[in-house]
């Protein structure tokens, strides 16, 4: 198992650096991508359209 220091020894801390930045960039793309935006709406709102189909992710293209 890699852990901090082995990583920095093998890559230097450049690189350990990136590898946790491309780790940690992975769940922002997904949360952007995947996950609806519900600022300002009511929950009976965001019920009625889940009940519907209709509530999108902010990044689906096709909902823009």
């Amino acid at each position: 198992m890699l852990t901090t220091l082995t990583l920095v020894e093998g890559l230097g801390a450049r690189g350990a650096f990136l590898v946790f930045f491309g780790i940690s960039i992975v769940p922002f793309v997904f949360t952007y991508l995947c996950i609806p935006e519900t600022k300002g709406r009511s929950l009976e709102d965001i019920e009625e359209s889940l009940d519907k189909g209709t509530f999108r992710p902010v990044g689906n293209m096709a909902h823009r």
